[in-house]
């Protein structure tokens, strides 16, 4: 997919775009910016596109995957998701949304860093063909339209996300059944629901590939 296919795409979704050099937008006051196409930005494809997110680009969000660890476990806590993208170390690791009220950026994560990013207000995202500054291309691997989803609900998946990612090298290291059993008395002085905490650990398994799921 070339620069001006993915043009296509921002535009059609009412995208404020801003010019980037690296990760970091260069104008100051770059939340304030509403601009639906980046030639008037950058009109000889010379920076990076960034895109801001949240209300201004009506309702677009970004679930940022941070931990490689994480990304194998996205498909089974993340909603389905139409746009999705990422760079050869980091493939799917960004997927992008659209919510009617989103909120504010939240990060989830431990003593080594982030986890796992949901950009909405206050955020922006680095969109393809930009380059990161590892010098790998960043590139669709999804570009349709994206989902529509509730702020919450996507909010609770991300969550799940991350403290998948937390447990699951103690799963994989064969104390699952311990794991589980933690985990519901766990989950219960959380105050999760029976239904959703059934469904997390059902989740955690099918993502181990566990061939005892039932149990």
């Amino acid at each position: 997919m070339n620069r001006q296919d993915v043009i296509q795409i921002l535009t059609s979704l009412n995208a404020v775009l801003i010019p980037l050099k690296g990760k970091a937008p260069s104008p100051s006051e770059w939340q304030k910016l509403r601009q639906s196409h980046p030639h008037a930005l950058d009109p000889n494809g010379s920076c990076n596109i960034g895109v801001v997110l949240g209300d201004a680009s009506n309702g677009l969000v970004d679930v940022d995957i941070d931990r490689v660890e994480a990304l194998p476990l996205a498909d089974f806590f993340l909603p389905q998701s139409d746009m999705i993208f990422g760079r050869k170390s980091k493939p799917n690791s960004h997927r992008i949304y659209k919510c009617p009220e989103p909120g504010r950026c939240k990060k989830w994560g431990d003593d080594a860093g982030v986890i796992v990013e949901l950009r909405g207000n206050g955020g922006q995202t680095m969109f393809p063909p930009s380059v990161h500054p590892s010098g790998e291309q960043v590139e669709f691997d999804k570009a349709r339209v994206p989902t529509t989803i509730s702020w919450d609900e996507l909010e609770n998946a991300v969550v799940e996300l991350a403290v998948a990612t937390e447990i699951s090298k103690s799963y994989a290291d064969g104390c699952r059944h311990g794991i589980a059993l933690a985990l519901a008395g766990v989950l219960c002085r959380a105050e999760w629901s029976q239904e959703r905490s059934e469904s997390f650990i059902e989740k955690l398994a099918r993502a181990h590939r566990d061939n005892e799921v039932d149990d």
